[in-house]
């Protein structure tokens, strides 16, 4: 998962909450931010509820990756490597 980076802090508030940042430097259009962060909001709603203690996440994105099956792999790393992340809190 070389294009995501994930920050992970225990929160007071009694459930998850995440935020996802696209850099210009990943694509100079808009659109093409927007839907890079809708997607991953999109894995990211699913995960929240399961998350224990409950904690506040920030996912810095870069280029996806192009091929094949490089959707799905992103988001079979990305929720493991969030799962792993959060227990470790």
């Amino acid at each position: 998962m070389s294009h995501a980076r994930i920050f992970l802090l225990k929160s007071s508030e009694p459930v998850s909450r995440a935020a996802c940042v696209v850099p210009k430097t990943t694509d100079k259009r808009a659109t093409v931010r927007n839907t890079i962060r809708r997607q991953t909001a999109e894995i990211l709603r699913p995960i929240l509820p399961r998350l224990s203690p409950p904690c506040d996440i920030v996912v810095m994105l870069g280029k996806p990756e192009k091929g094949p099956e490089s959707g799905a792999r992103f988001r079979r790393e990305f929720e493991s490597s969030l799962i792993k992340a959060a227990k470790t809190l």
